[in-house]
């Protein structure tokens, strides 16, 4: 694809894209042109960050994400970000103190929050919690709902789950 090569969050949203189109190769190359443009361009290690966390590196993604998160100055994009990893990693009091971050900035909805959580290895313990962020997030009509179907069991055999699903409409 030929870019303005010039325009930073223009070849940054390119490789947001890249980054769920299982494109490697392509993603390489492009991050390595953004890195000589602006080395520490926060797209470049937040991409570079989540393309790691899509391969179950978090180890590797973490360290990224974080650089991400800092030269972006904690904007709740790269947070976000963040955030999937650490759940994924199951890093409990780093989802949490992400969390809080991002309450403070207000730019968290109960369904982003219920999808996080439910990554996190002991989810159903708290289920009476994420149930009730569903129920806000059902509220709310967030978009987040449309990700319920790829929840993992023992989620999609609970009542109250299933319950959801039918309200919402999700085949």
């Amino acid at each position: 694809m030929q870019l303005e090569p010039l325009d930073l969050m223009l070849n940054a949203h390119f490789l947001f894209y890249l980054t769920g189109q299982n494109s490697a190769e392509e993603f390489a190359e492009h991050s390595q042109k953004l890195r000589e443009l602006e080395p520490d361009f926060w797209a470049i290690h937040t991409t570079n960050g989540m393309s790691l966390a899509g391969r179950k590196m978090y180890e590797d993604a973490i360290p990224e994400l974080e650089k991400g998160a800092e030269s972006s100055g904690r904007m709740p994009l790269a947070l976000h970000s963040l955030l999937g990893s650490y759940a994924m990693a199951g890093k409990r009091p780093d989802v949490e103190r992400i969390e809080a971050e991002l309450h403070k900035k207000k730019y968290l909805s109960a369904g982003f929050l219920a999808n996080i959580y439910v990554r996190l290895p002991d989810s159903f313990r708290e289920k009476t919690r994420i149930l009730n962020l569903l129920e806000k997030a059902y509220q709310d009509r967030d978009a987040q709902l449309l990700n319920l179907k790829r929840w993992p069991e023992p989620w999609q055999s609970d009542p109250q789950f299933e319950n959801l699903i039918q309200r919402i409409g999700l085949p």
